[in-house]
């Protein structure tokens, strides 16, 4: 009978004869996946340290303009209606810089595995009152969104109004509507209209 532990198809003289060290095995997958996690933090870091510094460019600029804005007024005679208010500054920066800053720090404050399936936005007195619905892989990535827009210079008074727990999925998603007083995505409002007639 033969003994399968003794079968060996490699000829004798072809064999390589070198014994294995497992403690040199471990060691070598261990400094593999430590560069290889080392490499991650570092990538991940310098994209943070990035976006950070464009970031504060973005708000020095905004500072900048607008303390041009207030001494602009202090020589002009503006009235205090807020839609001759919003139109002079929108004359001073401009239109196209408004809102191309806020949707720059829209996208640098949406957290990862966050997405954004609607959205309604109107200028309100300087700033941008919005209306935003979307999905997030966690509750803390609403959180920390919810909160970074609250936060923003360019966003006004922008409110929770739902989140809920979507089943559906694996891992499970969390959907969530925020909106400003007076905004609301316009498809909601059709919905509702067309469950309430049921």
């Amino acid at each position: 009978m033969i003994d399968k532990k003794t079968i060996n198809l490699i000829p004798e003289s072809r064999r390589l004869q070198l014994p294995i060290n497992w403690d040199y095995m471990l060691l070598a997958v261990v400094l593999v996946v430590t560069s290889i996690i080392s490499v991650q933090f570092v990538e991940g870091t310098a994209r943070k340290i990035k976006l950070t510094k464009e970031l504060s460019e973005h708000q020095a600029a905004r500072t900048v303009l607008l303390d041009r804005i207030k001494e602009l007024k202090g020589r002009s005679s503006v009235a205090d209606n807020e839609k001759e208010q919003e139109e002079l500054i929108q004359k001073i920066i401009g239109k196209r810089l408004g809102w191309e800053d806020a949707f720059k720090e829209l996208g640098l404050i949406t957290p990862d595995r966050t997405w954004l399936t609607e959205m309604m936005a109107k200028s309100v007195g300087g700033k941008i009152a919005l209306a935003i619905q979307g999905s997030t892989d966690s509750q803390i990535n609403m959180a920390r969104f919810f909160s970074a827009l609250e936060k923003s210079e360019h966003f006004r008074d922008v409110l929770l109004i739902r989140s809920e727990r979507i089943e559906d999925f694996q891992p499970p998603l969390f959907e969530f509507y925020f909106a400003a007083p007076g905004v609301e995505i316009q498809k909601k409002k059709e919905d509702e209209k067309k469950v309430a007639k049921k």
